[in-house]
């Protein structure tokens, strides 16, 4: 995961999820709509994931799952430079 090595690698898996919602955070200051709400830490961890697994599944996407991907994508400013 960071290129070194973790005997329990849980320590580089927690260090990826802090830095994944430190960037959420930062996206949101420039990004987000006047009064839109940030995701707490375990809101955002909840919505990665879900977006994760259905980014694994992207090529055999049901129409739902894309829309809900797009959703996800926006609330997590995935769709951002």
């Amino acid at each position: 995961m960071c290129g070194r090595h973790c005997p329990r690698g849980r320590a580089c898996a927690t260090l990826v999820q802090v830095k994944g919602y430190l960037e959420y955070l930062e996206l949101h200051s420039y990004f987000a709509s006047p009064g839109q709400p940030k995701l707490t830490r375990a809101e955002y961890d909840q919505l990665s994931a879900e977006y994760v697994a259905l980014a694994a599944k992207h090529p055999a996407l049901t129409g739902d799952e894309r829309g809900r991907l797009n959703e996800l994508k926006a609330a997590l400013f995935r769709d951002k430079p």
